[in-house]
């Protein structure tokens, strides 16, 4: 919920000689600073939950009580999100049991005598309990893309040799600098010492595991800061596939046997992403704080980002800022993300537009899926900087090159 109290959050992160390191400082303080009002802003929300529910119905209206519980979904919605984002883990945990039992209790129309209710007591004042703590651990400061050498590198992990010599052959007479493993734990060992590569290029199936790569690459990633692009080929084709590639934070998924010239292209936008204007994200989130943390993140990745904190808006702001990818995230008041993507798929100068769902809860996939948005992408928050880096730098390429295929069609 947007807090009124707060107008200059968003200005932090786009302000003149203010970086988006330091916008991202500047929001950590001020999340610390006024973390413990968040807290009692929750309490105060479930105290006055429970004190509609125990007076008597003639004296508090069914539309009351609806915009109490409505209240108390919106503060726990929101600490879930900030807490994530801010390092306050067990608030958050606190926060998204408490929710879940929330749930359980609306389902189960039951009263404050009931167990749900009183699960719900004793959560809330486990949370009072740790009002006062600072978080386990301060946000990430990403580290900006270093510009890269005029000579690329790119790492190629496949146990078949002769697909990687392939591979290597092509890249070399496009002329990149490759180097060749053929096992991937090797490679997980070595990548500590080696050079960073522009981009690595990796087999999903090592050594009988069907998903090793995927696997790997997520250990990779936990451990590495800035970690480069990667680009699974694989012969598999199946969806279990292509999405445990993405959740393990791949940019692209290309299926066996490939084309020279296809790959070789997709090779080149990778590798060389100073040579086309900044992707242009559209970020919609009710919740200041995180909206303002994603953005300055994003900004230090070199994106283009413009911030959405009225929901309600987006449709003009999509009009005036042409984005590359929307990014929604699935829980707001006014109007959820679902709903607005159902509005913009219903409009044709936006229907293709790709859409990225960020949510608090894997639950929301029901919601998305009931939607008939089924196909769109969800990560869930706290959203892994380099995680998200690669979603949006896929989503929005592949957004590119369909733009300059229809107009070269419509020459």
């Amino acid at each position: 919920m947007t807090n009124g109290q707060e107008p200059d959050l968003r200005e932090q992160t786009t302000k003149a000689g203010v970086s988006p390191e330091e916008a991202l400082q500047r929001l950590q303080d001020t999340v610390i600073e006024k973390f413990p009002q968040r807290i009692d802003d929750l309490l105060e929300a479930f105290r006055m939950l429970g004190f509609a529910l125990q007076n008597d119905t003639s004296d508090v209206s069914v539309e009351q009580l609806s915009r109490a519980i409505d209240e108390l979904k919106d503060q726990l919605h929101n600490l879930i999100g900030t807490a994530g984002t801010f390092g306050y883990l067990a608030v958050g945990n606190i926060a998204d049991e408490m929710n879940k039992t929330l749930n359980t209790w609306l389902w189960g129309s039951q009263g404050v005598d009931s167990a749900p209710w009183s699960k719900m007591i004793y959560l809330a004042q486990q949370m009072a309990d740790i009002r006062n703590q600072p978080p386990e651990h301060s946000i990430a400061i990403p580290q900006r893309p270093q510009l890269p050498s005029t000579s690329q590198l790119i790492h190629v992990v496949d146990d078949d040799a002769d697909q990687a010599q392939l591979l290597a052959r092509w890249l070399s007479d496009a002329g990149y600098t490759t180097e060749i493993f053929t096992s991937v734990s090797v490679f997980y060992d070595l990548y500590q010492s080696l050079k960073k590569p522009d981009l690595i290029l990796m087999d999903m199936r090592f050594d009988g595991e069907q998903y090793a790569g995927a696997n790997y690459l997520r250990r990779l990633q936990r451990n590495h800061e800035d970690f480069p692009a990667v680009v699974f080929i694989s012969v598999m084709d199946s969806l279990e596939a292509r999405l445990t590639a993405l959740r393990a934070g791949a940019s692209r998924y290309l299926t066996k046997p490939i084309a020279r010239d296809k790959f070789l292209d997709l090779v080149e936008t990778f590798s060389h992403p100073e040579s086309q204007t900044p992707y242009r994200i559209l970020l919609v989130d009710d919740d200041e704080q995180v909206l303002a943390a994603m953005a300055a993140t994003l900004r230090i990745k070199r994106f283009d980002v413009k911030e959405v904190s009225q929901p309600l808006t987006t449709l003009d702001h999509i009009k005036a800022f042409k984005p590359d990818v929307l990014v929604l995230d699935v829980y707001m008041p006014d109007v959820s993300g679902p709903e607005l993507a159902t509005i913009v798929r219903e409009t044709e100068s936006t229907n293709s537009l790709p859409i990225l769902f960020l949510s608090g809860e894997l639950s929301h996939w029901r919601q998305i899926q009931a939607s008939g948005l089924s196909a769109e992408f969800i990560l869930t928050k706290p959203v892994i900087a380099d995680q998200l880096e690669a979603t949006l730098q896929a989503l929005a390429q592949r957004a590119r090159q369909n733009a300059a295929l229809f107009s070269k069609e419509a020459e």
